[in-house]
């Protein structure tokens, strides 16, 4: 059996226009005409044809005709020929970006207004610590969710796809996104190419995010700047997040440095804005032939271990103390002025979950956080706890797939 995908428009009888869409659906079912699939019968992918559904025939009440053109033809699914119609496949969004270019951002606003649009999603959150606040946050969202922690996308490719499997068995969701950890590169190469390999179905994406900011500052850091800049290479749609306020011309001039890719200038919180990167993500093509990256990995290891990882789960009796210990810390990272500082934060009733990245050593971050802790402790005269600690500076990445 076989699954037809064709675009059609409909008229009446007076040749107004009625309709005009995109349908997929099981040769053979009910989903369709029969009189009208009976006139599909030897059209091959790109071929055109007028058929018709004359009045009276079927329960028509008027004499309709549909301009059609074969988009694709494949074999039905398994599932498909059980359920006895067709079954969308989920589609797999990438995200990749520096960290605070705003991906997480984006999957949320995105998948809250595809909710409202009745359309199912799920999230896959990625990080080299192993306590995440973005997993808390999808789960709060009541978006199906799951991690890939303790390294990245790369390095953990085989939890990767178990967790997409997991989800589209569950939810069948239209799309998962998939974020990278904020100092992860070359995922074209370790993610994109085998999932296209492994399962083309899932016709897979990647966006690089970018703050604005940051695309024209100058990182110090060699190697962090080499990441930085690898990220940005293999943007299939490269999204500029907060560039409210910069020239048209700078504008113009951003997307004269990276021809060949889809710059959109990217607001998150504006819905105008993520229905157009959402449509530009369904407007790719299903089989995009992308270069993997030149890439000395041994930079690249440099590069993430030049930053520190916290991870700290506290109990705390206080929510005062909680709220001015999040404060806290955010003024102390600032007063030091680290190039790369970002600070995520989790709080229940009586507990809180710290993520710090940072460009530091370790033991600098934990005397920071160890600092604002006992200065809360202190002013506030209550018990802070740690349930959970982990503080380290990323491995050397090992990714268990690789397609140059």
């Amino acid at each position: 059996m076989k699954i037809l995908t064709l675009h059609y428009i409909m008229k009446n009888g007076r040749g107004e226009q009625l309709e005009e869409a995109t349908t997929s659906f099981l040769h053979g079912s009910s989903a369709l005409s029969p009189l009208l699939q009976s006139q599909l019968e030897g059209l091959q992918p790109t071929d055109k044809k007028i058929i018709a559904l004359p009045k009276g025939a079927e329960g028509a009440d008027d004499d309709f005709s549909f301009e059609v053109t074969l988009m694709a033809v494949r074999d039905a699914t398994p599932a498909e020929i059980h359920a006895g119609h067709y079954l969308p496949f989920t589609k797999i969004h990438l995200l990749s970006g520096f960290l605070g270019a705003g991906k997480t951002t984006a999957i949320e606003q995105a998948s809250q207004y595809l909710q409202k649009q009745n359309i199912p999603i799920a999230v896959i959150t990625n990080d080299q610590g192993d306590r995440l606040v973005d997993g808390n946050r999808f789960l709060h969202l009541g978006i199906p969710s799951r991690e890939v922690s303790g390294g990245c996308l790369c390095c953990n490719y085989n939890t990767l796809e178990e967790n997409i499997g997991m989800l589209t068995t569950a939810t069948r969701p239209a799309m998962v996104f998939a974020e990278s950890v904020g100092s992860c590169t070359d995922i074209i190469a370790t993610v994109l190419k085998p999932l296209l390999d492994r399962h083309p179905e899932w016709q897979p994406t990647i966006s690089v995010f970018a703050d604005a900011h940051l695309l024209d500052a100058s990182i110090h850091d060699p190697t962090i700047r080499y990441i930085y800049q690898k990220q940005l290479e293999e943007a299939q749609i490269l999204a500029i997040t907060r560039s409210e306020g910069f020239p048209g011309q700078w504008k113009k001039e951003v997307r004269a440095r990276f021809p060949g890719k889809t710059i959109l200038f990217h607001n998150s919180y504006k819905e105008t804005d993520i229905r157009r990167w959402l449509d530009t993500l369904e407007s790719l093509p299903p089989r995009p032939v992308l270069p993997s990256l030149d890439i000395d990995y041994d930079i690249y290891a440099e590069g993430e271990a030049r930053l520190a990882w916290l991870d700290q789960e506290l109990a705390v009796d206080s929510e005062q103390a909680a709220n001015h210990l999040m404060t806290a810390l955010h003024d102390k990272l600032e007063k030091e002025n680290f190039p790369v500082r970002r600070l995520k934060f989790w709080q229940t009733p009586t507990t809180l979950l710290i993520n710090a990245r940072v460009q530091t050593d370790r033991l600098t971050l934990m005397q920071i956080v160890a600092d604002a802790i006992a200065e809360m402790t202190t002013l506030y005269q209550c018990d802070i706890r740690t349930i959970n600690y982990n503080c380290f500076q990323p491995g050397y990445p090992k990714p268990q797939h690789r397609i140059a």
